[in-house]
Order: structure tokens, then sequence, then C-alpha cells
């Protein structure tokens, strides 16, 4: 802790005030002791003053008393020409560092802390004190120790880094038990790599590339450590000199390669690889069959000298609809017999037509009942119909002709037409 005193540091403020803010707060005013102050960029002193601003400290506790701290800093001309920094501010480096809320002296008795007891533990001891410091804050502030400040690795890993590629080179350090890079060298120097590993003694091995000068700056600043060459390098390395001895007799290991057969007893060892093929793929398979099934067969038909209509039938056929791929259709719609066709043959008129639709309905359900098995809704709803159809065409048979009004204009002139050229009509 060094010397116990009032201030932080006597050298550098001076004690302007100090009052007494009920009973739970001490509050003291200082100020720089120093008439000037050195510029950070180019160290030249300068006295003269640009502004002042204020800096609010929480300081070590007085008897248990919280202590306050209110800090007037100036801010300086920089008078150096050459310089780039015309206003810099009064660094006060052993009484608060940069950007700090706390003092130096404050700090380090929070590092014993928490070094000692850790959080929540250190936490309750600073609060007994007086010193207001969560368990959160601690360790933040010790995690930010332990990054900040890296051993000196045992196993070193040192390799050159490209600024840019073919033009400038740097050095990377890194330790390999961790796997992290430690630092990063701004050339590619046995100096700088030197004067680094003279910054961090303790290294054992260090892993570098066949280079000299990383090798001179190893033997010189650590000489204790054992030097290797680095797994990549030594393969990289023997692949050049490979390639190196085998380029100049190409042609003689092309005509080896040529003369090397396969043996019956390695070919019989080869096997062609299974090949998965998914549910899309098989469907895909099946659906390119139907359809050069459906092709030649069409193709056939043509060579045949049969026109598309009667290809077009032919496809349509039930015995055909299986084979292409097509559905059944309805039960009992595969052999439907001629005489449901309604297509009126040529001199035939609508009467005469129309006479024969009753025997059309009750085939019709004869067929239906006949493929359909059990009770089904169809055949109970075509049941009636067919009964009533054939008593239709009993009364028909037996009903007298109709007369000549009821003939329909087809019937009208293929009578008068028949008259003419005196032929008799069908039927």
């Amino acid at each position: 802790m060094g010397q116990r005193t009032l201030l932080p540091d006597g050298a550098e403020v001076v004690l302007d005030q100090l009052q007494v803010q009920g009973r739970d707060r001490i509050l003291m005013v200082l100020r720089p002791a120093r008439e000037g102050s050195c510029c950070p960029a180019c160290q030249r002193r300068s006295e003269r003053i640009h502004s002042w601003y204020r800096r609010r400290l929480r300081d070590l506790p007085w008897e248990g008393i919280p202590v306050r701290i209110e800090l007037r800093v100036r801010r300086l001309f920089c008078d150096s020409e050459g310089c780039a920094r015309r206003i810099f501010s009064e660094q006060l480096a052993k009484t608060a560092p940069r950007y700090a809320r706390r003092t130096s002296r404050l700090s380090l008795a929070l590092e014993q802390i928490r070094l000692a007891l850790g959080g929540s533990a250190g936490s309750r001891l600073a609060e007994q004190l007086g010193i207001l410091a969560s368990d959160s804050t601690l360790l933040r502030q010790l995690r930010r120790r332990i990054a900040g400040e890296p051993a000196s690795p045992r196993v070193l890993g040192i390799d050159a880094w490209a600024w840019r590629k073919g033009h400038r080179y740097g050095t990377i350090l890194c330790d390999l038990e961790r796997g992290k890079v430690i630092d990063l060298l701004a050339d590619r120097s046995a100096e700088s790599t030197e004067r680094w590993l003279r910054e961090h003694p303790g290294t054992a091995i260090i892993s570098r590339d066949r280079a000299g000068l990383y090798a001179r700056a190893a033997a010189q600043a650590a000489p204790g450590a054992v030097q290797v060459a680095d797994r990549w390098h030594l393969l990289h390395n023997m692949t050049e000199a490979l390639m190196e001895a085998l380029t100049p007799h190409h042609r003689l290991l092309n005509e080896v390669a040529q003369a090397v057969e396969m043996t019956p007893a390695q070919a019989t060892e080869r096997t062609a690889p299974i090949e998965l093929v998914s549910r899309a793929r098989q469907r895909q398979q099946q659906n390119r069959q139907r359809r050069l099934a459906r092709y030649e067969m069409v193709m056939e038909k043509v060579g045949q000298g049969l026109a598309q209509r009667e290809i077009a039938r032919v496809r349509f056929e039930p015995e055909n609809r299986s084979a292409l791929g097509r559905s059944r259709g309805f039960p009992g719609t595969q052999a439907w017999p001629s005489i449901f066709v309604r297509r009126s043959p040529p001199g035939v008129s609508g009467t005469a037509l129309a006479t024969g639709l009753p025997q059309r309905r009750a085939a019709m359900a004869r067929i239906a009942n006949s493929r359909l098995r059990g009770p089904a809704p169809y055949a109970s709803r075509l049941a009636p119909k067919a009964i009533r159809a054939q008593n239709r065409a009993s009364e028909t048979e037996s009903a007298p002709a109709p007369p000549a009004s009821h003939v329909s204009a087809q019937g009208r002139l293929a009578g008068a037409e028949a008259t003419r050229t005196g032929t008799a009509l069908p039927g």
C-alpha cells in the first residue's frame, strides 16, 4: 500500500478543501501540484492553460466513512509546431488512471480483496470496510486482469504473416498449448523477435519454420529452449523436394503407369456401388416406363396403317387401360353392348330410334345388377326403372302406329325421297 497519507499522492495533487457532508460522506477537493505538464505525443512541457474540468473519484474510506474526491484537471496548449495535438489533458497516473472512476489505491485494495475472497465474499467484506463494490464488479475486473496479462507460453509457435503478400511481412506468435494468438510483430526480423522473447521469459519449446532469422533470435534470447520444426513446414518442404526429384522423369512415370494392368483378382474384388433410389426416383421411372409402352403401342399401330382416330379407340379399350397405366373406371363399363350406342343410323327416324330406348335401360339395369356385389344404392335405384321400362316396352308393342303428324322431319324427308325415286323405306 505504500506510505499512508491523506492524499492519494502528495507529489501530484494538493488539497484545496475538505468537507464533511453529513455523517456518511467526506469530500476532498484536489488540484494538480505542478505548474505544467508534458504533452503525451511529443513529450514537450507546456504551462499555457486552455481550460479546467472536474473529475469525480471514489477513494479509500476513512474509519468506514466513504470518501469522494473532486479533482480539478487542466487542459493545456501544446506549442510544438510539429506535434499533431494542439490541446491535451494533464495526466495524473499515480492518483487515478485515464477514464477511471476510482483512485489507484482504491483499485489496489479491491484487487487484493477479490484475489483473496472472490466475488460474493469479497463484496461482503468491502461493504463492511465502507467500500461499495458488487460481486459482479469484482469478478469482471478479475477476468479483465487475467485476459490483459497473459503468462509467457511454455510452447511458443513463431511464423510469418503477410501485410501484403509478396511485399511486406510480419511475425505472429502463438501459444500452441492453448491454441491462441499472443502477439503480432510489425516486421519479420531477428531483432524484434529477440526483443519479444527477452520481455517474455519462460518459454521451454519454440516451434518455428526453417528460416535462419528465427533460429538466431531463439538461440540468443532463449538459449535453454528446445527448437523444433513444425509439422506443416516439414510436409511442405518434403513435398516440394519430391516434386523436384520426380519432375525430370515424368515421361518414364507415365509409361510405367500405362504398363501396369489390373490383375483379375483385383478386378473381381471391385464391386459396383449400390445405388440408393428414392421413392420419387422410382415413381419417375415407373411413369417413364408407362409413357414408353404407350409410345411403342402407338408407333406399332401407325406401322399397321391405322388412322389416328382408330389408334385412339384402341388406346382407350378396356384391355389396354391397365397396361398403359390408366384407371379401370366404374365397374360394369368395360363391355357395354352395342345396343347402348345412341347414334341414329342414316335413314332411320328419331321415333324409330326412341322405340328401343326402354330396352336399353332394362339391359343397363341387368348388367349393373350382375356386376355389383350385394345390395348397392345404385342397383336399388335402377331396379324400379328397369320394371317401368319393361312395362313401357310392352305397351309400346301393343299400341297402334303413331299418326303422320308425329313423324319426325327426317322421316318425312325420307318418305318424300322414296316416293320420288320409287324405292321402299327400310323396315
